[in-house]
C-alpha cells in the first residue's frame, strides 16, 4: 500500500492531490506505524522527495513523531551500524544501508517547523545521539556525508546561531574525517556547555552509558564530550 502511494506521489503535480496522498500516508502510519516507518526507512539515501515529505507528514502528527524519533535513534544509538571486513590496518567499515537512512531521515524531519518544540524537549537525546552518529561514522565517507547534512538541520532546526557561527569560522565540518575529528565534538561540546547550562545534566546522563559501548566512536565521543561539560553533581542525582 506504501509503495503504491509513493510511485502515486511521483506523478502528482498538483499540490491539493499531493497533500491528499501525503494525508493517506499519515493515516496509513497512524494505523502500521512500525510497518510504515520500516517500509520508508528501507529506501536508500539520497531519498527521492517523495519519501522525504513522507518523513515529514508523519514528523507534523504529534501522535507518531515521538514514535518516529525514538525508532531512528533507536536505529542509531543501539542498531548494527557498519560492517567490518580485513584486519588490523586494512580493517574497512561498511556504513549499513538502513542506518545510511535513518541518520538521513532523522536530518529530513528537523527541517520542519513543528520539529523545535520536539528538539527543544529532548535536546540531550538529539544532540547526543549525533555526537555519537559522528563518532562511529568514521573511516566512513558516505556516512560522514550523510551525519553531517543531518547536524546542519539540527542546528537550524534548534536555531544554534552561536554553534553555528563557530562551526563554520572553524571550518569545522571538514575536519570531522579523520582522527582530529575528536577537536570538533570537544569544541562543540564546550559550545553547547556554555550555551544551554540548562542541558549539560541530561546530556551526561545519556551520553555516560556509552563509555562502555560497543563501539570504539561511542566510547571515544562519549569521553571527549564528558570531559567537557562535567556535570553539576546535584542536578545529575535528580
Amino acid at each position: 500500500m506504501l509503495g503504491l502511494l509513493i510511485e502515486e506521489m511521483k506523478k502528482i503535480s498538483v499540490d491539493q492531490t499531493l497533500n491528499a496522498t501525503l494525508h493517506a500516508v499519515r493515516n496509513l502510519a497512524l494505523h502500521h506505524r512500525l510497518q510504515v516507518m520500516n517500509e520508508l526507512l528501507a529506501v536508500p539515501v539520497p531519498h527521492p522527495p517523495q519519501v522525504v515529505k513522507s518523513f515529514q507528514v508523519i514528523a507534523k502528527d504529534s501522535t507518531l513523531v515521538m514514535d518516529l524519533v525514538n525508532h531512528l535513534l533507536q536505529l542509531l544509538n543501539y542498531g548494527l551500524l557498519y560492517d567490518e571486513k580485513g584486519q588490523g590496518k586494512d580493517k574497512k567499515h561498511t556504513a549499513r544501508p538502513l542506518v545510511l537512512s535513518a541518520t538521513a531521515a532523522l536530518g529530513e524531519v528537523m527541517q520542519t517547523d513543528e520539529m523545535a518544540g520536539v528538539v527543544e524537549e529532548h535536546y540531550a537525546l538529539i544532540f547526543g545521539s549525533l555526537l555519537l552518529r559522528v563518532g562511529t561514522s568514521q573511516g566512513q565517507p558516505d556516512a560522514l556525508k550523510v551525519i553531517i547534512e543531518a547536524f546542519k538541520s539540527f542546528l537550524e532546526c534548534a536555531k544554534e546561531e552561536a554553534l553555528q557561527e563557530a562551526v563554520k569560522a572553524k571550518d569545522a565540518w571538514s575536519r570531522l574525517d579523520g582522527a582530529k575529528y575528536t577537536d570538533v565534538i570537544t569544541e562543540i561540546a564546550a559550545i553547547v556547555g556554555r550555551e544551554h547550562p540548562e542541558h549539560v545534566a541530561p546530556l551526561y546522563r545519556f551520553l555516560l552509558p556509552f563509555m562502555k559501548g560497543n563501539y570504539p566512536g561511542h566510547r571515544i565521543v562519549a569521553a571527549c564530550t564528558l570531559a567537557e561539560v562535567p556535570p553539576d553533581l546535584n542536578t545529575t542525582a535528580q
